[in-house]
């Protein structure tokens, strides 16, 4: 609610931001925002959604919604991965631990794919990192395949909602 509310406040701000910056560091300041907003547990992109749309149409921003949710969930994954438990357990209770592990643990690519199309954000991340064998770029591809239908699943009406805001 946070994102949303500072969003619709300050949209012409936003939209100078991503425009006035020019195309390739509107597209990069939109990836980072992207990346950091999946590191942040209650935080989402979808606010920025219909600025987006409005900027570059729904299927460039689906495309670089993607970019920046691969990109963060990469980040947590290699967090886990260099610092261990020790790190995770800050951000993670015990319990829920527990329970992504048993979710992660040794089933395969297929099944690692599977869980990444079900299970979304920065948890299921750092669970990938800590529990299993995958390869960072095992772990990459993963990822691209398995949240894309969630940037596909907001197809050109949802992602383009409140768009005539910007017009």
């Amino acid at each position: 609610a946070g994102v949303s509310v500072l969003v619709q406040t300050n949209l012409v701000l936003l939209e100078g931001m991503f425009m006035g910056s020019g195309p390739v560091a509107g597209v990069l300041l939109f990836i980072c925002v992207g990346m950091l907003l999946v590191m942040i547990p209650t935080a989402s992109i979808l606010p920025f959604m219909p600025l987006a749309v409005a900027i570059w149409g729904w299927q460039l921003t689906a495309l670089f919604t993607l970019i920046a949710w691969v990109l963060g969930g990469q980040i947590l994954f290699e967090v886990a991965r260099s610092f261990g438990r020790p790190i995770v357990i800050k951000m993670i209770s015990p319990q829920r631990l527990k329970t992504f592990e048993r979710v992660v643990q040794g089933r395969g690519i297929a099944h690692a794919i599977l869980v990444r199309m079900v299970v979304h954000g920065d948890m299921i991340s750092y669970a990938f990192g800590l529990f299993t064998t995958i390869s960072r770029l095992e772990f990459l591809v993963v990822s691209a395949i398995g949240t894309a239908p969630a940037v596909a699943g907001h197809d050109d009406h949802q992602l383009g909602h409140g768009v005539e805001l910007f017009h």
